[in-house]
């Protein structure tokens, strides 16, 4: 543009840049927030404080508004997207995509928990992304593909109840994800393909965990809506393992283990205040253990040199119990005094013995497993209960151990044990109801599944690089 624009209060000035010399003034119906560019060298958006936007012709003097919504506008950008002129409009925590002519709502960009302050678009991509920052101490990066996806409204994926991962010789990483219209959809994400489906005929289930197979392909276990479990192969569809019957409420929580011998087990935690131990070779229960309230988190891997089993539930009463196979009472019970524990993770592989990660309100311990101590004081961050975990060591180069933890603010935390460090923070602006983590052999980087109201996704962390 030949001009040098400047807005200050209510007024609108005008310069030329050659001369300095004034050009115009305008009185403003409202303060400026926000002064931005358009893709036409000629024009101009300004956005005010009652919430509308003005889009100013510098050639002809002229201009036109139209009204964006009731809040400030906090931050203003222009792009075009498919040939149209699009202004993105930041208005407390949303970003609104409107025609740049007549104002139209095309789309919203949702995600961020307080008022955004600022958007941008990357110089060094194509095509260019846009980034959002906001007062949730978050940056987001909104891809062309995620912009045009929002213009022709583009349905998203339905939310996602639970998901469980698996780490297969041979073929990489199997996902199993239960939504929220009651399906179960299996994935193998090196490959990007969806793979074979269970409809659950109106009832979805909120707990899955894939059965560890020492040949063909893996179980997966699902809660079923008459409190049961049920066992479902997604290689042959079938599902003629008998169901697991026993508990009369609701069941919270699944994990599968083996025994040092190589028995498959299963660990179910339930609203009914008990975790149950079932033998899934003969389908049978084995053992039934009692909290004093609802039960919501179960965990379980082989500790220690001998690979002895070893089992976390975590209870509303606010404490986790430690259980081993062969006995009816707990060998530990860890008080957290936080209310409802909702995520537990094991670690058996961290350089300084096994590792117990825990989640009440919006706050995680770490754990020693081996004498039930804590290795950590209360881990702060989170602004909002903490609701899943999961804890993981890096064998290469050197090994290190880490902790995720997902909360209610929309953001997961990546903790170093060795420092009790948030190294990392990923916004996810929504709620994440299952984390999973398996560490690549090869380099230091690990494949986390994370699955909540927007659906699933995969992705790789470089350890190395935090």
């Amino acid at each position: 543009t030949p001009h040098h624009l400047v807005c200050a209060g209510a007024t609108l000035r005008i310069w030329a840049i050659a001369t300095l010399e004034p050009l115009a003034t305008h009185v403003l119906h409202a303060a400026v927030r926000i002064l931005a560019a358009t893709p036409e060298p000629s024009r101009i958006v300004t956005g005010h404080q009652d919430g509308t936007v003005t889009v100013w012709d510098l050639e002809a003097g002229q201009n036109h508004r139209f009204a964006a919504g009731d809040q400030p506008v906090t931050a203003l950008i222009c792009l075009t997207l498919n040939g149209r002129h699009v202004a993105a409009v930041a208005q407390a925590t949303r970003i609104d995509l409107r025609d740049l002519d007549d104002g139209q709502l095309l789309g919203t960009l949702t995600g961020h928990t307080d008022n955004v302050t600022a958007l941008s678009t990357t110089t060094d991509t194509a095509p260019p992304t846009l980034i959002s920052c906001a007062r949730d101490d978050t940056v987001r990066t909104w891809s062309r593909q995620a912009l045009l996806n929002a213009l022709t409204q583009h349905d998203q994926s339905p939310a996602a109840l639970a998901a469980a991962a698996i780490q297969l010789p041979d073929a990489g990483l199997r996902l199993a994800v239960s939504y929220q219209d009651s399906r179960i959809q299996t994935f193998t994400p090196t490959t990007n393909q969806p793979g074979p489906t269970l409809d659950l005929a109106h009832h979805a289930a909120h707990a899955l965990a894939w059965v560890p197979a020492t040949d063909g392909p893996p179980d997966l276990l699902y809660a079923a809506p008459d409190h049961t479990i049920r066992t479902w192969n997604p290689d042959t569809s079938q599902a003629d393992h008998p169901p697991l019957a026993g508990h009369l409420l609701a069941i919270r929580s699944i994990a599968a283990c083996r025994t040092p011998a190589g028995r498959p087990l299963a660990v179910s935690g339930s609203d009914d205040h008990t975790v149950r131990l079932w033998d899934l070779t003969d389908h049978e229960l084995l053992q039934t253990w009692r909290h004093h309230y609802s039960v919501r988190a179960v965990a379980a891997a082989p500790t220690g040199p001998d690979h002895t089993l070893q089992i976390a539930s975590g209870s509303a009463d606010g404490t986790v119990r430690l259980w081993t196979p062969n006995n009816t009472k707990p060998q530990g019970v860890l008080h957290r005094r936080q209310g409802f524990i909702h995520a537990l993770a094991i670690d058996p592989d961290t350089p300084d013995g096994p590792l117990l990660a825990t989640a009440g309100d919006n706050t995680l311990r770490l754990w020693n497993l081996h004498d039930h101590t804590p290795r950590s004081d209360d881990l702060q961050g989170h602004t909002d209960i903490v609701e899943a975990l999961a804890a993981w060591t890096t064998p290469q180069p050197t090994p290190r151990s880490y902790v995720a933890s997902a909360a209610r603010d929309g953001t997961i935390r990546i903790w170093d044990t060795a420092t009790n460090r948030c190294i990392l923070l990923l916004a996810t602006g929504t709620r994440v109801r299952t984390l999973t983590a398996h560490p690549r052999t090869d380099r230091p980087a690990a494949l986390m599944t994370i699955a909540g109201e927007a659906g699933a996704l995969v992705v790789e962390l470089q350890l190395d690089r935090l």
